[in-house]
């Protein structure tokens, strides 16, 4: 058994990144370990003594509180999981110094990644390639990630960086589901309409009005179920509810569970995802682990059985989400857990 310390968020906020740490948080318990998560997002309390919340609105404050607890803390494995590095680099050497003992993980989620670091001035990437290296293991979610780095901050025989995506399969259960969302889903199969679904922030980048706009080309048997999450931009809120214009078929959830998301990828014939901009997201798998057809924007590359549109191309998407519709996804998707259990055995 070994004591490890994630070190990041844990829902609520849902999202990709505390999602997945809340699934390798089970993961690694039942492999035996003894796993805390030190939550620095987290806004809501949790009843769990191996949830430990440091988060304050003030984030020198939040910081020091992290801080702290890892200067006193025990565990032997310490994995840090950030988005697209971001302000993480000015407080990592902070954290690295108070783990100098220890074994320190660190996965990046975000497919921004790249551009980020590759924009920075030179002392930025300076700094960026001292800490990188402090790190025994780095997990990325995609191979240009990877290639990054090696080319640029790491030797290239370094066998430190894995490729592991995000995802984490999790178990079903329709009985923890919302019966109102449940009545509101078995009411559409039953009128044999078609279920399209899209999730993501509340932001423009998103490209939600841009889904909106293309379903506009079909008839009154489809649905379009849209679930936001933890960032609301307000002013592009108003343009989608103008888009959304009272349409009986256009429904709007927020902050859904990952078992409620679930539930709607369960039941759903198309999954769509409009990004300028991505990482390996983690929706996308769930989907075709499901076996869901997905048809999303060509930003970055894209998982095996993906459909691809131009984002640019409104008519490109409305055939890809016609071809979606009309074939069956038999895709693999792999089940990342074992690949992870072996990082923590190196």
């Amino acid at each position: 058994m070994k004591k490890v310390l994630l070190v990041g968020g844990h829902p609520p906020p849902y999202g990709g990144i505390t999602v997945h740490i809340q699934r390798l948080k089970k993961l690694l318990e039942g492999e035996g370990h003894k796993v805390v998560v030190l939550d620095l997002i987290g806004k809501t309390p949790v009843e769990d003594e191996n949830i430990v919340s440091v988060f304050n609105k003030y984030k020198f404050i939040t910081l020091f509180k992290s801080l702290k607890y890892i200067f006193f803390s025990d565990e032997e494995i310490i994995h840090f999981h950030t988005s697209a590095f971001g302000n993480f680099l000015y407080v990592a050497p902070l954290y690295l110094i108070l783990c100098l003992s220890k074994r320190k993980i660190i996965t990046i989620h975000s497919g921004s990644f790249v551009q980020e670091v590759f924009n920075y001035n030179l002392f930025k990437k300076k700094v960026f390639g001292i800490v990188i290296k402090k790190f025994d293991e780095i997990i990325v979610v995609n191979n240009e990630q990877k290639i990054f780095l090696k080319t640029n901050f790491l030797n290239i025989s370094s066998g430190n960086v894995h490729v592991i995506p995000a995802f984490l399969p999790d178990v079903l259960i329709d009985t923890q589901v919302p019966k109102e969302l449940k009545y509101e889903i078995e009411q559409i199969i039953q009128d044999k309409s078609k279920i399209i679904l899209s999730s993501g922030y509340m932001q423009p980048y998103y490209g939600h009005h841009i889904i909106l706009n293309a379903i506009k080309e079909f008839g009154a048997n489809f649905h379009i179920f849209i679930c936001f999450y933890s960032s609301y931009n307000e002013n592009y809120r108003n343009v989608l509810n103008e888009l959304k214009n009272d349409n009986p078929n256009v429904h709007f959830h927020y902050d859904l569970t990952p078992r409620e998301f679930n539930y709607l990828i369960k039941y759903c014939d198309l999954y769509i995802r409009a990004t300028d901009r991505d990482g390996d997201a983690v929706a996308i798998r769930e989907a075709l682990y499901l076996g869901k057809s997905v048809v999303a924007s060509n930003c970055v590359a894209r998982p095996s059985g993906v459909i691809t549109f131009d984002r640019d191309n409104i008519n490109d998407l409305i055939e890809k989400i016609q071809i979606g519709l009309t074939i069956k996804n038999n895709t693999f998707v792999e089940d990342t857990s074992e690949i992870l259990k072996c990082v923590y055995k190196n």
